[in-house]
């Protein structure tokens, strides 16, 4: 057979293989792609974010702007800076541009749609990194299956952190293939793993992509060991100096990928302040202390990997767990096994081994030492979220424990009587530990762990059955579905519409509920914001297009935070209008009211934007926040400035209407007509923020600081027309950065096409 015939016949396998994946992925889901009876839209935290900001970014493209501003939450915030909202990520093009549905909203079936494939993706790409060391088809697809539809992947509740997480495999896909070519396909290869990287970053979570620099930084250190170790003293060098070099040019695309998300962020983060829980706010770029990094998970939790919810779940790890599955574990164990001759299986079990250590956080010596040591690690607060590398190494590794069953058989059926004797005696220890319970009644034993003490069992016998000699087609499809009704029994984030209504806990239901309200508000004449006093209350903002004082966020302007903290004069100050209160508010004469909600004006806030002809610089900005608490500061008559103006104010005109008019009012884009009788100091109560630009009659013009975190613009005497305009340049540079990570790597494809470029040694040991 010719080497093209080879090729061929290998990606015809691979697509079969594809397809049966995404069989399994649709099955898998039927709850939620075949019926409309379960839902993923439940937790308050879910429909608030995820969902909500995709229908702000749906229906702002779809109406002709850009969703950089978002001016329904926060009173007012860069939407772009707050890397969880993962706008500039490609593949939610899907959701931005799909019509929006008969009620104008964001389809909640297509949100699941793209949920379920995200997971098919995840599926994939693993399947290919498998293949590409060296397990054959049914492995990688049971590897690929483990990763995608169990353990980690499976509770992800944030979609920013499950579209971050399905590119690991794949950047180590090309970047195993950059370690063993050379030449310009070696830079090719390296160019590929750094836009996988890019992804992962336009996904919007930092978190993973720390942990998949470590991952990287590892694998390629582990593999430019093996290849120096085979060569003479001469040539070492070469291949250290090699791993270097992809290394930084991963690093490089990588970021240049993804800048147009960074630099944003970057401008963003010494104005915020981040909220770790329970204790004060920290700076955003500060370093977290070691005392507020949290959820690790306990010692005891080592137990989950074999039993779900060991201890009625209270093991630590926030909403993660080790459980992956009885048959996947008992698949990388058998793998390390037989394995541990192959390289691969040495650093899977290397990887699965310190990753959970360090999730185990104080209980852990490595945990301690890496926020010492690694920059930026702190970042990951949550020490139980590297359960993502462990169940990443753990599904590898059952691919090898398949592939030592199926692809092995032979040898395996002489020499391992001894693994089925330790699983005889496993399964009867447990068995006999878990009937004592049941039998006297004197421990509590929650049904999920006779849940797992049945996989036990069938799985135990599955691994028997094969390891005497049965690898038929039958047993393989047992396998698989043993392992997809284990992971479908323990996918606790699909919930059940009817069971949600009765208990009221269904909150897109709450939500929708809110749509009357919502259009109460919009009907009002002029401008306005409104402050939602419920917990948790519902993002009417991004979903409605009501302008909000609160969001959803881990962040929050700096200013803004102590802003809302100067006292009740804060709501006048930022032009709230509207209390909204539970329908059960006990407070008389609402200006609205149904079953859920009631509304009650606030008669004292001042105007969207008003003239001042007076203006004092106060550069301190303590002592900003003092001045504003005084019940003696007239803001409509006196303005606090960070900086000088440049130019003086003059004496108000007595006896002039001065008129502010809104002639329109976009996410970025702002235009106001201004009649004024002398000049003034045009204050708006719109967060001022870098990147929005000013111009007055057509020439460009200033944005001053004012009141702590208004926008003051000077402007002459009579009509002036005042045109605000949110255009940073952190986002330009970074979108033409983000042009051209892709298309320097296109280039440099071109360029290799037809070259052969010899391969350099794997390096097994």
């Amino acid at each position: 057979m010719s080497n093209t015939s080879a090729i061929t016949s290998a990606m015809g396998k691979n697509i079969r293989w594809l397809a049966l994946i995404l069989i399994a992925c649709v099955f898998f889901y039927w709850k939620i792609l075949l019926t409309h009876q379960f839902t993923i839209l439940a937790e308050p935290e879910i429909v608030n974010q995820a969902y909500s900001w995709n229908h702000f970014c749906a229906s702002t493209i779809q109406q002709g702007n850009l969703p950089f501003w978002d001016p329904f939450a926060h009173s007012g915030r860069t939407f772009v800076a707050g890397m969880e909202t993962g706008a500039f990520y490609p593949l939610k093009l899907l959701l931005y541009l799909w019509p929006l549905n008969s009620s104008h909203l964001l389809s909640p079936q297509l949100f699941q749609d793209y949920y379920v494939l995200a997971h098919i993706l995840a599926a994939f790409f693993l399947f290919l990194l498998a293949r590409e060391i060296h397990l054959a088809g049914f492995p990688a697809f049971l590897a690929a299956l483990c990763f995608s539809l169990g353990g980690f992947m499976s509770r992800i509740p944030w979609q920013d952190m499950l579209d971050s997480s399905i590119w690991l495999p794949l950047i180590l896909l090309f970047l195993l293939r950059a370690l063993h070519s050379r030449g310009l396909r070696a830079t090719l290869y390296s160019c590929l793993a750094g836009l996988a990287l890019g992804l992962s970053i336009l996904a919007g979570r930092i978190h993973i992509v720390i942990m998949d620099v470590l991952v990287i930084l590892s694998l390629v250190g582990y593999v430019a060991f093996l290849q120096a170790r085979k060569a003479d003293s001469t040539g070492r060098g070469f291949y250290w100096r090699r791993a270097a070099l992809i290394v930084a040019l991963v690093g490089v695309v990588g970021l240049t990928f993804g800048a147009v998300q960074l630099l944003p962020t970057i401008e963003y983060g010494p104005l915020a302040i981040r909220y770790i829980g329970a204790s004060a706010p920290v700076n955003a770029v500060d370093r977290i202390p070691y005392e507020e990094l949290r959820d690790p998970m306990l010692p005891r939790s080592l137990l989950g990997f074999l039993f779900l919810l060991p201890f009625g779940g209270l093991i630590g790890g926030e909403v993660f767990t080790p459980y992956m599955g009885v048959l996947p574990l008992m698949l990388s164990l058998f793998g390390v096994w037989r394995g541990w001759g192959n390289m691969w299986v040495r650093y899977f079990t290397g990887l699965a081994v310190a990753t959970f250590f360090y999730t185990l956080g104080p209980y852990s010596f490595l945990h301690g030492l890496a926020y010492a040591l690694v920059p930026f690690l702190w970042i990951v607060r949550n020490a139980g979220r590297f359960l993502y590398l462990t169940h990443f190494a753990v599904a590898l590794l059952a691919g090898f424990g398949a592939q030592s069953l199926f692809e092995e058989r032979g040898s395996v059926a002489r020499s391992d009587t001894g693994f089925i004797r330790v699983l005889m005696w496993l399964t009867i220890a447990v068995s006999a530990a878990m009937a004592l319970p049941a039998i006297y009644n004197k421990l509590d034993v929650n049904e999920w762990m006779y849940f797992s003490l049945l996989f036990i069992i069938v799985s135990s016998g599955a691994l028997i059955l094969i390891l005497k000699g049965d690898s038929t087609p039958a047993t393989r499809f047992l396998v698989t579905v043993v392992i997809l009704c284990d992971l479908n029994g323990s996918y606790f984030f699909i919930q059940n519409k009817i069971r949600l209504q009765k208990s009221g806990t269904d909150y897109l239901e709450t939500i929708l509920r809110s749509h009357a309200v919502a259009e109460f508000l919009k009907m009002q004449p002029g401008l306005f914001r409104i402050h939602m006093e419920s917990s948790p209350w519902p993002n009417i903002g991004d979903l409605y297009g009501v302008q909000l004082t609160e969001g959803t966020t881990a962040t929050e302007l700096r200013d803004y935070y102590r802003f809302r903290r100067a006292g009740p004069r804060f709501w006048d100050f930022m032009n709230v209008r509207y209390f909204v209160r539970m329908g059960s508010a006990g407070q008389p004469d609402p200006v609205y009211s149904d079953q859920h909600w009631k509304v009650y004006e606030n008669r004292s806030c001042l105007p969207r934007a008003w003239v001042v002809h007076q203006a004092v610089v106060e550069p301190s900005e303590d002592s900003v926040f003092v001045r504003l608490r005084d019940p003696g500061f007239d803001p409509l008559q006196i303005a606090l400035v960070a900086d000088n103006l440049g130019e003086n104010l003059e004496p108000a005109v007595e006896g002039l209407q001065e008129e502010v008019r809104f002639e329109s009012y976009r996410p970025n884009r702002l235009e106001l007509r201004v009649q004024a009788g002398s000049r003034g100091l045009l204050v708006l109560s719109e967060m001022f923020f870098p990147g929005w630009k000013a111009t007055v009659n057509g020439r460009v013009s200033p944005i001053h600081k004012t009141d702590g975190l208004l926008r003051g613009i000077v402007i002459p005497d009579g009509e002036s027309r005042v045109i605000l305009q949110y255009a940073p340049i952190s986002i330009m540079i970074g979108a033409i950065l983000t042009f051209l990570a892709p298309l320097a790597t296109l280039t440099i494809a071109f360029l290799s096409m037809g070259r052969k470029s010899p391969g350099i040694p794997h390096g097994e040991a």
